[in-house]
């Protein structure tokens, strides 16, 4: 779900490949998010949103600054790290745009207008619209921003039968690996290059994601 819903949304049912249903919560009611967030004195809380919701500009300055605003809130230590997951471009053929109704991104905007992100028309433009828009909304709000992203550009450049995705946007083994490998050197201080686990995957194709999450 988008930041938004986790805290507009009540989930009402989920299936076994964690699909959901949700409804809109009522006056008084509190999302599954809002009761995780706030239940802890949580040291570091790592946020993720959805890339289209980062390439509209209205989308992002909007709804996604104002749900990442909120969420800081709720959180009940002052020393808490907040951490920015940055995302990579989807593998969808350019040249691409993505568009929003008004009505979905906030009530300031007129909801019969649709609202767009720039023409995409190529990987490395998508990557700079991508990246920015993590920035800006990281500054904004005093979050670190990871570099997952330039992690996947790159394998994209230096190895490019490495696949990294299982569909057009969804990380597969080995993207998950790189993101862990990412995650460890956040939160441990420690470098990915000298552990020894190698996950599921081939140890060849672990030794080499390591060491690329070193030098983002």
């Amino acid at each position: 779900m988008s930041l938004t819903r986790h805290l507009e949304n009540i989930i009402i049912s989920r299936t076994d490949d964690d699909n959901i249903s949700t409804r809109k919560k009522t006056e008084g009611e509190k999302t599954e998010t809002e009761i995780k967030v706030a239940e802890k004195k949580w040291d570091v809380v790592i946020l993720q949103e959805g890339t289209v919701d980062l390439l509209i500009p209205e989308l992002r300055d909007l709804a996604v600054n104002k749900a990442i605003e909120k969420i800081k809130t709720l959180v009940n230590n002052p020393e808490c790290r907040f951490i920015f997951f940055t995302t990579w471009p989807s593998e969808r053929q350019y040249p691409k745009e993505y568009c929003r109704g008004g009505g979905r991104i906030d009530e300031s905007l007129d909801d019969m207008q649709d609202y767009c992100s720039p023409k995409i028309e190529n990987y490395e433009q998508e990557f700079e619209l991508i990246d920015n828009g993590h920035s800006l909304l990281a500054k904004k709000n005093g979050m670190l921003k990871t570099d997952n992203g330039k992690l996947y550009r790159m394998v994209k450049e230096n190895k490019p039968d490495l696949a990294l995705l299982e569909d057009p946007i969804h990380p597969n083994e080995n993207g998950a690996f790189l993101n862990a490998c990412e995650f460890y050197e956040i939160l441990s201080g420690r470098k990915a290059s000298n552990l020894k686990t190698n996950g599921q995957i081939e140890p060849q194709i672990a030794e080499y994601l390591k060491n690329i999450a070193g030098k983002n």
